[in-house]
């Protein structure tokens, strides 16, 4: 896959304010949750702020500061990186890998995963070189990085986007693979599937669904929408929030994959 579509995957949905998680939250271990502790831990403080402004940058640094604290953390030392200068977001990287590698640090201190990186591989590098000097990553509201599970999802969403492309899709993978089989239909029947992992514009969403081909087709935007748990129509969506994706589905249909009639089995992906 190329590196610009990985980069894509991987960012698309980053919030600049708040740095939140690019990750879902079940890759970190908890907020209490911190292994072979010594009192205190000597933290790095990584700030990234996407966007030059003295207040955010003022913001973060009193927030982290305020976090390693709470948490007993001594603070060695605390970069700061302002723009999205991929230069120097490897520079401070690259300052952080000597400090591990001399054994003066025990954690780093971030306020959410995309400031790892903004490409996967190099996240997973990242967490390769930490990993053989016991560095662990403390990301603030979150806790500690399990370092199998950020490889888990990373390969398990490079494997899904793979497949996506494979099949004949197009964009970045929104929502992977959802199939419904109704029985007793009519002729038209509207199925529908409630997603909580969605986020942005409604409009930059594209719907495709399986053949009997096994290639995916996109569908008519005139087929499908996503409204809110009430069945009223949305244009922006919130992660974390329930939707209901509806699809008008013709028994029989390009899109009807079972065979039997007054039976309707659809194979749907929502992408970007």
């Amino acid at each position: 896959m190329k590196r610009e579509r990985l980069q894509k995957l991987f960012s698309e949905d980053k919030e600049i304010f708040q740095g939140g998680m690019l990750f879902p939250t079940w890759i970190c271990k908890g907020k209490e949750e911190i292994e072979n502790r010594n009192i205190p831990q000597r933290a790095a403080v990584y700030l990234d702020i996407p966007i030059p402004c003295a207040g955010l940058l003022y913001y973060e640094k009193e927030k982290s500061l305020h976090y390693c604290e709470q948490q007993t953390y001594q603070v060695v030392t605390l970069l700061e990186g302002v723009g999205c200068d991929y230069s120097i977001e490897k520079e401070n990287w690259q300052r952080l890998a000597v400090l591990a590698r001399k054994g003066m640090i025990d954690v780093i201190v971030v306020s959410g995963l995309s400031r790892l990186s903004y490409c996967p591989e190099e996240i997973l590098q990242t967490m390769e070189m930490l990993q053989s000097f016991q560095v662990q990553i403390d990301c603030i509201g979150y806790g500690i990085l399990d370092y199998a599970r950020l490889k888990q999802y990373l390969m398990h969403t490079w494997e899904k986007q793979e497949q996506f492309e494979q099949d004949g899709g197009d964009g970045t993978v929104a929502s992977w693979r959802n199939t419904v089989t109704v029985e007793n239909v009519h002729p038209n029947t509207t199925v529908s599937f409630r997603m909580n992992n969605l986020s942005g514009s409604v409009a930059d969403l594209k719907l495709y669904a399986y053949g009997a081909d096994g290639k995916l087709a996109e569908v008519s935007k005139e087929l499908w929408t996503i409204t809110d748990e009430a069945g009223t129509g949305v244009d922006t969506l919130a992660d974390g929030t329930l939707y209901e994706l509806r699809v008008s589905v013709a028994d029989g249909g390009a899109f009807d994959l079972s065979e039997a009639e007054k039976e309707i089995k659809i194979s749907v992906v929502l992408a970007k």
